[in-house]
């Protein structure tokens, strides 16, 4: 199926992540990354040329302000080596380096490129019954052009569901799995119907004067990991028995053995484990709000304190 067409209408939108040595177009949602422009607008005191000076009280005058490119992305997670050995750099392993370029278009008509392409924020949800393992970047970038032409050409959609990927692309909720150590002593009958992982950098963008309004550098600041586990038990869930504990969740492959995605957070602390009453036809369930730190929650030798907040394998 082609991309490139000059029909603006919603479902020929596309994402391309550019990594310099190959394209990969991925199915997304949401807003996309744009132009965010902003005026300088000052409140200098001006007199008045009227009689009634409260029909004087508005500004006068404004500048062009600092642009950033930046918005949000979502698509399922999909089991595809080469999909998500690019995504796991990106958003975590190297995250400060950028991806070279990535093309954005709402509609099919118009294309914009964008360049060094960094990750401010990652999230990868589970949201439960019948619906997809999704995830969802903050994305920012240097700058915004054009793109050449036949800059995009021959590029096709392959991310399809066939019988031999139906269940890895995309992937459903019910192809994850969790482990809690610590956290509950007796974790019988203890069941997640959601999780989320979320990975913030703190990113911070550089403006200079320099004669351009563009960002001069976009720089990866301290590494948050934080999350939610929704929990489930016949009879009710009780109060977690330590505050700390070690978390570790699996996604696709052959559960539990050989998943196809590990992600490992050795030192948990809970910040807040709410129980409250939810909607007549549903089950109540208990939310855990983590933060992950480096190290292990049991830390007993020099290397274990060396350990990230999230390990991903």
């Amino acid at each position: 199926m082609g991309i490139v067409g000059n029909t603006g209408i919603g479902y020929r939108g596309f994402l391309i992540l550019d990594t310099g040595t190959s394209k990969i177009l991925l199915p997304c949602t949401g807003a996309g990354p744009d132009i965010t422009p902003t005026l300088i607008t000052p409140d200098n005191i001006h007199g008045s040329v009227d009689a009634d000076d409260s029909q004087q009280a508005h500004r006068i005058h404004y500048a062009e302000g600092q642009v950033t490119y930046e918005g949000d992305i979502e698509f399922p997670f999909y089991e595809d080596n080469t999909v998500w050995e690019v995504i796991k750099n990106w958003i975590y392993t190297n995250r400060t380096t950028p991806m070279p370029t990535v093309y954005f278009s709402p509609d099919g008509a118009l294309i914009h490129k964008y360049s060094d392409v960094y990750v401010a924020t990652a999230d990868i949800s589970n949201r439960g019954a019948n619906n997809l393992i999704t995830i969802r970047l903050r994305i920012v970038a240097e700058h915004r052009t054009e793109p050449g032409s036949g800059e995009l050409s021959g590029i096709t959609l392959n991310l399809l569901s066939t019988e031999a990927t139906q269940n890895k692309v995309p992937v459903p909720f019910w192809r994850s799995m969790m482990e809690l150590e610590n956290i509950y002593t007796d974790t019988t009958g203890l069941v997640p119907t959601a999780w989320e992982i979320r990975i913030n950098h703190n990113t911070t963008t550089v403006f200079v004067a320099n004669g351009s309004n563009e960002p001069y550098a976009i720089k990866q600041g301290l590494v948050v990991v934080e999350g939610r586990i929704t929990l489930y038990k016949e009879g009710g869930v009780p109060l977690p028995s330590h505050r700390k504990g070690k978390v570790v969740i699996k996604v696709g492959g052959t559960l539990p053995g050989s998943p196809f995605v590990t992600f490992t957070m050795n030192n948990v602390a809970l910040v807040r484990y709410p129980y409250p009453m939810r909607a007549p036809s549903e089950v109540t369930t208990r939310d855990l709000e983590y933060q992950a730190f480096a190290g292990k929650y049991n830390a007993t030798q020099p290397d274990d304190y060396k350990l990230p907040a999230l390990q991903i394998s």
